[in-house]
């Protein structure tokens, strides 16, 4: 019998199913409880850097429990310089990026930055009030080491925007960090990148328990009011 028709047979029997990413980019019904983490991968290349590590960097969040929704700019098309809300393409992009617990962003390296593409979608994406507070992570491919503070400026723009709680200085794959004959990146990578996913889902999750119980800054717009409540 071919393996097909065993998987098929087993789906019937309530086993196996869908991967789990195709069948939240279809929009099936997530999980209220999960934690929600965004994870947005910039690359539009096969042998990427950054891609590999999003990659190792979602899994390390599903093992912790993590509800992972994977954001690929490769599906995004265009991006243009002006948005008009509830006119585009990338609204739905956007809105799930925004409609997380935490996010996590993968680029790679161009010119000392992210790349081009993803600083745009965050242009449009970050939302001060909305995402206020928000735990995040950078995670990066780049030809070399020296690099390795290219998101300074990024990481700054996410903690004035958003008082965002980023993870340490995120995970950088750099050079022959990444082999692009095997697709795999090297054990010291994959420790770090597990390492930060499971600190980013503490953190996230520590402050959403803690929202949950005393309310958030965004639910008391008078200051007064806030510390009052959460006295």
């Amino acid at each position: 019998m071919m393996r097909a028709d065993i998987e098929r047979r087993l789906r019937g029997r309530g086993f196996g199913g869908a991967p789990k990413e195709k069948s939240e980019k279809r929009g099936a019904a997530l999980d209220p409880q999960a934690l929600r983490v965004a994870l947005l991968s910039g690359s539009t290349g096969e042998d990427s850097r950054s891609r590999a590590l999003a990659e190792v960097y979602r899994k390390a969040l599903e093992r912790q429990g993590a509800q992972v929704d994977w954001l690929d700019m490769r599906e995004m098309g265009d991006i243009p310089d002006v948005l008009n809300e509830g006119d585009s393409h990338l609204d739905p992009f956007v809105e799930r990026f925004q409609n997380s617990d935490a996010f996590a962003v993968a680029t790679p390296i161009h010119n000392w930055g992210p790349s081009g593409r993803v600083k745009s979608f965050l242009d449009h994406a970050l939302d001060g009030e909305r995402m206020a507070y928000r735990p995040y992570s950078l995670l990066s491919g780049a030809g070399s080491s020296r690099s390795a503070l290219a998101l300074g400026p990024l990481s700054n723009q996410l903690d004035m925007e958003l008082k965002g709680i980023g993870i340490g200085a995120g995970v950088q794959a750099a050079g022959d960090d990444y082999n692009k004959i095997t697709g795999k990146l090297r054990p010291d990578v994959i420790r770090r990148a597990h390492e930060n996913a499971e600190r980013l889902y503490q953190v996230a999750q520590g402050l959403r328990a803690h929202g949950e119980k005393r309310g958030t800054a965004a639910q008391y717009p008078d200051l007064e009011v806030y510390l009052e409540k959460t006295a």
